[in-house]
């Protein structure tokens, strides 16, 4: 019987996410989880856009390791920040209105750019009409959340033709979701106050879930790509190339130019002089010599 050759399943995002993974994580004991987890999004999301082109080959290559589990991680992990945005206090209107404004400067030239490049050919234009589609806040999260995805999704293909890097997506990603975790959709019954102690449970119990994945990932990433695994499926908390988006690079040092010291010449010797004269000094170190001389007489 011939076996199906692996695949990515497609990206839940959200509660989704959340609940697709709340019935395995409550049966997981819990590892307190510390780590930033925009970072860790933004870490899986580089892994698996690396493993992709070659998940069709780890069935041969590793035919006695179930690795569905692993190939769930990047839903995993935007379950994982799902959770961790509900463990946080009940956000205030100003920090929610804080938010939306950023939302709205990370969104805004995504989503006319994926237009742009919707209308060239190179994106799907029904999806980027469906993102289009909409309003109210909790609408602008989720197109951010979106269109994370379907950059991401078409990365290759975009190479070159989109300026955003990699931290904007994960600004991008981290905002829209804590969005969706602290604000209501529109007609929908507002949620009863959640309980803190339970929802860092369940937070830190997708933690160990994905920590024990990691490990699947690890071999995976070692069979591909050997001596590049780490740098081409970096470690979950790894800040190697994720800052923050819109901080432009330290400007490089100005070179310093280091002035050539003159050289010290020598006074030609007067014929019938044996006695040669003290080295004739560059006038500007003889100058300054004898400023220094008159003020010591002072």
């Amino acid at each position: 019987m011939k076996t199906t050759a692996y695949s990515i399943p497609s990206l839940l995002v959200g509660l989704a996410a959340l609940d697709h993974f709340r019935a395995a994580a409550s049966r997981c004991a819990p590892v307190v989880c510390k780590a930033d987890l925009p970072v860790v999004v933004a870490n899986v999301g580089t892994a698996f856009r690396a493993i992709a082109p070659r998940v069709g080959e780890l069935r041969e290559l590793l035919p006695k390791h179930d690795l569905r589990p692993a190939l769930e991680m990047p839903n995993l992990a935007q379950a994982l920040l799902y959770a961790g945005n509900r463990v946080t206090a009940v956000a205030s209107s100003g920090e929610i209105a804080r938010r939306l404004g950023e939302a709205r400067r990370l969104r805004d030239p995504m989503l006319v750019i994926a237009e742009g490049l919707a209308a060239m050919g190179l994106l799907p234009a029904e999806r980027v009409a469906k993102i289009r589609a909409g309003n109210g806040p909790y609408d602008t999260a989720r197109d951010l959340v979106d269109l994370v995805g379907l950059y991401r999704e078409y990365d290759t293909a975009l190479a070159g033709k989109a300026p955003f890097t990699e931290p904007w997506f994960a600004d991008a990603e981290g905002v829209g979701t804590w969005l969706m975790a602290n604000i209501t959709p529109t007609g929908a019954p507002k949620a009863p106050a959640s309980d803190a102690s339970a929802a860092a449970l369940l937070r830190d119990q997708l933690w160990a879930m994905l920590l024990e994945r990691d490990v699947k990932l690890r071999v995976v990433a070692a069979v591909l790509f050997e001596g590049r695994a780490e740098a081409l499926v970096p470690p979950l908390q790894s800040r190697a190339g994720v800052a923050s988006a819109g901080k432009p690079a330290a400007p490089a040092a100005e070179p310093v130019v280091v002035e050539p010291e003159q050289p010290v010449v020598a006074a030609p010797v007067a014929p019938g002089n044996s006695t040669a004269p003290a080295p004739m000094r560059p006038k500007s170190a003889a100058v300054r010599e004898t400023r220094a001389t008159a003020r010591r007489r002072r």
